[in-house]
């Protein structure tokens, strides 16, 4: 039998086009048009010039047309079989059946039309068609139900059982289609499956929902799907979504939304909300491309601890198995589950524009034995390298624990793009950068409760935009670099706040460094006072602390510092004038009255070193030539250590154990908890406010 499909040749040469050159790009052959389908995906396109009418009755079925030769059938009270080789035929089902079947074995494509039927087949799929491609349709003033099985039903159910199964490619195209599978799936096709208009409903199913072994496209069309395990599941292909209104619900552990190989989103309005454990909105075993159109998603699941692996699985609003790029969709993401995250990307990310709202609630999860099992609610996670070129971003990590993290890259991370705006508030680490961090463009927010503002284990490079960094007490801090030594500034304008630089200074030391940076050590820095860094002349900033820290420090950098000026940060009750951008940030506010003996308390000259907590570094940064200083006088070594004081031999017996020896249950005693210095905030009420947009 030659198969003739509506293909899906389009995607694929869709796929390997390139979005517009971007400031950094990790992505390469991004897709940016949904696919178009050709003719042989509409029915209106094909001529169906012979119909054949069959309808039921309670317990039988009958024919009431004249067949064309070519086309026989055999029924069996309620069950009816129809073989077909004639090309064109429009098979319209009518009427009503509480056990029966029916079963059509076409060789050219076929229209079925459900004409207000209501089929219930309980020991074997409802309706069945083996075809190379199968419209379904309905049509009539009142909905067409298709069923198989009753609810709680444990009669035994081959692996492939559907209430509607379809053999060959499939499309849905029209009228009001509800279906229940209470035997397996509600709909399962072995081809493609196309959603082209009309509105369609799953009110249950027992596996998963709807099911095609290739891929799946929605261009048109309402569809509801409420699913046990997943709703939307595609075996060895892509999901594509293109259009419509789409809204996907599973109640099942590890009941996906959409599962797939691939998954596409071009448009329409897709809500997906999954309350299992370690459930996923979307789950994408290769990648997730969200070019256009707007999703939301609800995670309500707790992570799984695997006795086997000695890990966890947790839940994800979007899970990707190699990458995921968002154009310009509108996402909103909410994960309350323990150890859930909003994103969960295995490889690269890049975001180029669009929204992206994330909001977690969940916990960090410790095994109570395992010390080395553990799973943490993250905004965004990606074990690979982030680049974001544009676009609102806005993730808020609620849940308490030291790994609550906001927006996390195992590797590097770039922040481009003049129109770029992320906010970031988290309990942990704001922004978490495994690699080095670059940012060249764009305003950034980052809050956090108990740790780093932005904490980047290889260095960080600011060439411009607008960094705002706000870290706990000491050692915590705006700002947070490993070695000094691989922190640069280039341009831009950051402020930080945080302890008192920690144990290593998070100021830039950087050799790229061209731009002069300056630090104050502060115990007056109040939640709603204001830090106004000026040079003599006039206020540069006004900040406006979004918390109290009782010996904190601020750093600050602009292109309007420069060598060998004089400047000064004080700590005022009000700030008028100025540019208000937003998070708490005022450009070149009003003058701020201040005395001779205050200017001389809190100024800094960039030339020099001062004693007063100032900590400016000159471009270049802080070379070192490879040698150490001498030692002092009296500190020099003969090889020999000083002997043991009386009492501190060791004769070679180690002391007795306590008495009832040293006993041990086999649990490990939980970790201290973490430090937390919310000051009050919560879901309603954050630090910042966000940017103003232009």
């Amino acid at each position: 039998m030659k198969k003739v499909s509506f293909s899906f040749l389009s995607l694929l040469l869709v796929a390997a086009c390139s979005a517009p050159q971007r400031d950094a790009v990790v992505l390469p052959g991004i897709p940016k048009e949904a696919p178009q389908l050709n003719d042989a995906a509409r029915f209106d396109a094909n001529d169906f010039k012979h119909s054949v009418d069959v309808r039921y009755n309670g317990d039988t079925v009958i024919v009431v047309s004249d067949l064309p030769e070519g086309i026989t059938y055999r029924a069996n009270g309620a069950d009816i079989v129809i073989n077909s080789s004639v090309e064109g035929v429009e098979y319209i089902l009518s009427g009503g059946m509480l056990k029966g079947s029916f079963s059509l074995l076409s060789q050219k494509p076929a229209l079925l039309s459900l004409s207000s039927i209501a089929v219930n087949s309980q020991k074997r799929n409802a309706v069945t068609v083996s075809a190379p491609l199968t419209f379904v349709r309905a049509v009539g003033g009142t909905p067409s139900y298709i069923i198989d099985g009753v609810p709680g039903d444990t009669v035994y159910a081959p692996k492939n059982a559907a209430a509607l199964r379809i053999e060959g490619d499939a499309v849905l195209c029209g009228g009001n289609i509800a279906v229940r599978g209470e035997r397996g799936s509600a709909v399962h096709c072995s081809g493609h499956l196309l959603f082209n208009g009309g509105n369609f409903s799953v009110e249950a199913s027992r596996k998963d929902a709807v099911v095609a072994d290739s891929a799946i496209l929605v261009a048109d069309g309402n569809i509801r799907v409420a699913a046990t395990a997943d709703a939307l599941k595609s075996k060895k292909g892509s999901v594509t979504l293109a259009g419509g209104n789409i809204l996907l619900q599973s109640n099942g552990s590890k009941g996906d939304g959409i599962q797939a190989r691939n998954v596409y989103l071009f448009g329409g309005n897709v809500q997906a909300v999954v309350a299992g454990d370690a459930a996923r909105g979307i789950n994408s075993k290769g990648a997730v491309y969200l070019v256009d159109g707007v999703l939301n998603v609800e995670s309500n699941g707790n992570a799984i601890f695997s006795e086997k692996k000695s890990d966890y699985t947790s839940g994800a609003c979007i899970k990707s198995g190699t990458h995921l790029y968002i154009g310009n969709a509108t996402l909103s993401l909410k994960n309350n589950g323990d150890g859930g995250k909003g994103i969960n990307c295995n490889g690269l990310m890049q975001m180029d524009g669009g929204v992206l709202l994330v909001e977690n609630y969940g916990n960090d999860v410790q095994h109570h034995e395992d010390r080395e099992a553990h799973t943490s609610a993250k905004g965004v996670k990606c074990d690979s390298a982030v680049v974001i070129n544009g676009g609102i971003i806005d993730i808020r990590t609620y849940g308490s624990g030291e790994r609550c993290e906001g927006l996390e890259s195992k590797r590097t991370m770039t922040i481009a793009g003049e129109n770029t705006s992320v906010y970031i508030f988290a309990n942990d680490d704001a922004i978490n950068a495994g690699g080095r961090f670059t940012v060249k463009g764009g305003r950034i927010y980052a809050y956090s409760a108990c740790n780093d503002g932005i904490d980047c284990n290889e260095g960080i490079d600011i060439e411009g935009g607008l960094v705002v960094a706000n870290g706990c007490h000491t050692p915590e801090q705006g700002i947070d670099v490993d070695n000094p030594a691989l922190f640069s500034v280039k341009g831009g304008t950051y402020i930080t706040m945080g302890g008192t630089f920690g144990p290593n200074v998070a100021q830039p030391m950087g050799k790229a460094t061209v731009q002069p940076a300056l630090g104050w050590r502060s115990t007056g820095l109040q939640r709603g006072k204001y830090a106004v860094i000026a040079d003599k002349e006039k206020p540069l900033v006004a900040y406006c602390l979004p918390r109290t820290l009782a010996d904190g420090a601020i750093c600050f950098t602009s292109p309007d510092v420069r060598e060998g000026s004089d400047y000064a940060m004080l700590v005022v009750d009000a700030v008028s004038g100025g540019e208000y951008i937003g998070n708490g940030v005022y450009l070149l506010p009003d003058a701020v009255e201040m005395s001779a003996a205050e200017w001389k308390k809190a100024e800094i000259n960039v030339a020099d070193e001062k004693e007063n907590g100032g900590f400016p570094f000159p471009p270049g940064g802080m070379k070192f030539d490879g040698n150490f200083p001498p030692p002092p006088p009296g500190m020099k070594f003969d090889g020999n250590f000083p002997p043991l004081p009386p009492g501190m031999e060791f004769d070679g017996n180690f002391p007795p154990p306590p008495p009832g020896g040293m006993n041990f249950e086999g649990s490990f005693p939980p970790p201290p908890p973490v430090h937390q210095d919310t000051e009050g905030y919560g879901a309603g009420n954050l630090p910042g406010g966000g940017w103003l947009l232009k």
